[in-house]
Formats: C-alpha cells, structure tokens, sequence
C-alpha cells in the first residue's frame, strides 16, 4: 500500500510540475506591451490578411484599461493596401510574428500591421480645416527608391533636387493635394506619419531597413472603395479630426486583422470592439 502512495504522489507532483511548466510556457509567449508609453489609442482592424477595408476606432487609456473616446465619433470605415497587411517594423517588435505571415516590403502593395508611433501632421493648408505641422510646398517628397537614394529612403523631407529628379523614385507630395495642376487625388490634403520601418522604432538600428516599405502614412482617401498602395486612408472629415485628437496626447496606430487582435487582447489589455 505505501508502494501505491508513493507512486502516486510521484505522479501527482509530475502532473503538477508539468502543467506549472506549460503555464510558465504559455505566459512566456505573450508578446511584451508595446502600448504602456501611450495615452490615446487608434485601432484599425481588418476582416483578415487580404482585406483592403478596416473599421478604425479611437480610445483613450483609463487606470486600468482601454475606454472609447467621449470626443470621438462611431468606428469608421477606412481603406488600406489593395493586398491587404503584413507585418511592419515598429514598436510591437519581431517575435510576435508566425512563421507562415509576411513582412511589409516596397511595392507590395500592403499596409503595415503592429502597433507604431504617430510623427507630425502635414498638409496643404488651403484644402483642410486643421494646421499641419509640416506645409507642403512644391519641393516635399517623400523617398521610396533604397537603390539610388538609400541616404533619403523612408524620409519626408524638403529638397528641389529630389523633387525634380527624373532618376530618384519618389512622391511628390504636392501633386497628391486638391487643386494642384498635375493633381493625383486629395490623398495629402491632410494626414499623419506613420512610423513604420522609422528611426528610434528600430531600436539599436537608427537607419530604416531598405525595401522594408517607406512612406506609410494616414491620410485622405480617393474614395471608400478605393484602396492604396500601402497607407490607411479615410474621409477628410476623419483625418482632421485625427490629427487633431492625436494632438492631445502620446498615440499609438495598432493596426491588425481580426485573429490576430482577438489572440492579443488579453496579453496587451486591448479594448472590447
């Protein structure tokens, strides 16, 4: 008989043992928050990796959670990357993605899924309500080409040169504003930096991966049905109520499709949608 019991509290601490080291596995797998820094929240969540339309909400951190915005309006219908997402470089780190997902890279035409800092406003004054931190002139462009431009790639920036090179693949950030003679669309009437790929997100690396994708921003659409080749684009009304919310406090964009939110809600502590 002391042969069974002692059998059996050898099994017992075995199955104990193992279930406390599964669940020191299972802890050890969720991700490290990325949003503790911030006080205001934009979340933009496709139906799945190949959507090209996300619903976007804003919320503001309480004590102890995520509450929706007393300012803001109903979540809202935006567009993204006409293939849908893929994983960006930014504050959410390497380690959260799985094996069989994609990385974001130039001309992929995908947005970037993470969570990722806001930088400053621009935009055409004249076309929008609210005044951007940048002013775009005829001489603002944003880099895409990391082959002959590695210095710039990623970078909003002034320069005449660039502006009016015929070598350098970049934006010219005028020609996507209301009114201009070669205008494109009102895509940059008004919008934020996104910071993708960008600086201190790429923490010990301070330069942006090339042709890890550039030029990320959220800014006005063409239409709701229209999606972009990389960007979370909106109605105007909604990217000048952004930015100026987005100006009261520390935000972050966290932007995923729907399986990957509902896995990290309770690892990141993310509002109910």
């Amino acid at each position: 008989m002391g042969i069974l019991i002692a059998v059996f509290e050898s099994m017992h601490f075995l199955v104990v043992s193992l279930l406390l080291l599964f669940s020191s596995m299972t802890r050890g797998e969720c991700p490290k928050n990325p949003l503790t820094n911030f006080d205001q929240l934009i979340v933009s969540v496709a139906h799945d990796w190949q959507s090209s339309e996300v619903s976007i909400a804003m919320f503001k951190k309480t004590e102890n959670s995520w509450r929706k915005d007393d300012d803001s309006k109903d979540p809202f219908t935006g567009v993204i990357g006409r293939t849908g997402l893929a994983w960006g470089i930014g504050l959410h780190g390497d380690s959260i993605k799985k094996k069989d997902e994609l990385e974001k890279q130039e001309g992929d035409g995908k947005s970037p899924a993470g969570v990722f800092s806001l930088g400053h406003s621009f935009g055409k004054s004249e076309n929008t309500s609210v005044q951007p931190d940048l002013e775009i002139t005829d001489n603002s462009v944003c880099v895409d080409d990391w082959t002959k431009a590695p210095g710039q790639y990623n970078v909003l920036f002034e320069s005449p040169t660039i502006a009016n090179s015929t070598e350098i693949s970049r934006e010219k950030m005028i020609e996507y504003t209301t009114g201009h003679e070669n205008e494109k669309g009102p895509q940059y009437n008004v919008g934020l930096l996104v910071q993708h790929n960008y600086g201190p997100t790429l923490d010990p690396v301070q330069t942006p991966v090339l042709g890890a994708g550039s030029c990320i921003f959220l800014h006005v659409w063409r239409g709701p049905k229209k999606p972009t080749a990389g960007c979370t684009a909106m109605a105007q009304s909604r990217m000048e109520d952004l930015v100026e919310w987005a100006r009261k406090a520390p935000t972050a964009l966290l932007q995923l499709p729907r399986s990957r939110y509902n896995e990290l809600k309770a690892c990141w502590n993310l509002p109910n949608l």
